[in-house]
């Protein structure tokens, strides 16, 4: 059916009559989605779908064939095989109507996806908000700077977060960092940049700078803060709690509490070693250590949530085990391991002392 065609067919024709009633009831029926979607939704993603809105249909105003292309837009949705020769007839309208299309989807799907990371970028400000604040404090305290200067050295680290988010570090803030092998990675990227350590060196280092000034407050300015460390009390905005989902590999309690048993509540590393009493067992407090870390469990052919596998320490060796040195660590994991191989591999685990402490001390 050519063009000439269809427009001559009553059927058409009758749908001709009906299109500015048509075009109407579409109009009506994308304000109440707008509304619907508002509500469902945020504002922001409402005033950017009305502006688009607004902007199609200036565009499809502006057409020669604006009466017949609304129709044609009104059929493609209502009446689909009666337009569907239609659209085969020319290859330049169905490329025209491909595109509409596409413009109207991207402009959807890019405010989608905008309100999406606002969100995310609020949630992170929010939480790392309190190592900015207590940056800026360390600033004008320690340092006697200006609030002048602090506004430069937090856009100074801004543009370094810049950076960290266009290559994809593993860190994405100076202010995510959690210990001094963190900020050592950044500054070691920093510095094999070419793009940042040319921006750097325009900016008469101000980025680096920035950076140094955060890095002896987070790692250190020791002195500062073993005399002056009530000087850094600061109002600071209450964090987001972030929800995280991990999978770790499931404890049974009644197993580690037999075992606490099993050594009468005596640390095994030092039986001399003393604690408070427990309210829940009036006994001395201690905590069930598995010795071969249930990280690992997919290491072994057997389950290593063991009695074998669980000793019972005080608390400061428990800690011990999982935060001191590698050397002191080493002492006391070497220990252990020799009093409890012969129980390991009564339970199916057979794992060298070399192992073991590769296990163990490189965590």
């Amino acid at each position: 059916m050519t063009g000439t065609d269809a427009f001559n067919n009553p059927t058409f024709r009758c749908e001709s009559q009906v299109k500015r009633g048509g075009v109407s009831i579409l109009c009506v029926s994308t304000a109440l989605i707008l509304f619907l979607r508002a509500c469902i939704y945020t504002y922001t993603y409402t005033l950017i779908s009305i502006i688009s809105l607004f902007y199609y249909l200036i565009y499809i105003r502006n057409k020669k064939q604006r009466d017949r292309e609304t129709l044609m837009l009104l059929g493609f949705g209502l009446f689909p095989t009666v337009v569907s020769n239609e659209f085969q007839e020319t290859k330049r309208s169905a490329v025209y109507w491909k595109q509409c299309c596409l413009d109207i989807v991207f402009v959807k799907m890019s405010c989608y996806n905008i309100c999406n990371d606002l969100i995310t970028i609020h949630k992170e400000r929010v939480v790392v908000m309190i190592l900015q604040d207590y940056f800026k404090q360390y600033l004008k305290v320690a340092r006697g700077v200006t609030d002048r200067t602090v506004a430069h050295y937090i856009t100074g680290l801004h543009t370094i977060d810049t950076y960290l988010e266009k290559y994809k570090f593993p860190i994405r803030s100076v202010y995510e960092v959690k210990t001094v092998a963190d900020l050592d990675l950044i500054n070691d990227f920093l510095k094999t940049n070419p793009e940042f350590v040319k921006q750097n060196s325009v900016g008469h280092n101000m980025y680096s700078v920035s950076f140094k000034h955060f890095y002896n407050f987070a790692c250190q300015d020791e002195v500062f803060f073993n005399a002056n460390i009530d000087k850094m009390d600061v109002v600071v905005k209450k964090p987001t709690v972030l929800t995280t989902t991990i999978q770790v590999w499931k404890r049974n309690q009644i197993i580690i509490d037999q075992a606490l048993e099993g050594a009468n509540y005596c640390c095994e590393h030092n039986h001399s070693h003393q604690t408070f009493i427990s309210k829940s067992t009036n006994k001395p407090y201690m905590e069930g250590h598995h010795l071969i870390p249930l990280m690992y469990q997919d290491e072994f052919d057997n389950s290593i949530d063991v009695y074998a596998n669980i000793v019972c320490l005080c608390p400061v060796c428990h800690r011990l085990l999982h935060h001191g040195l590698a050397k002191e660590r080493t002492y006391v994991a070497e220990e252990l391991y020799d009093t409890r191989n012969a129980r390991l591999i009564a339970s199916g685990i057979d794992l060298s002392k070399n192992d073991f402490l590769k296990m163990v001390v490189s965590l």
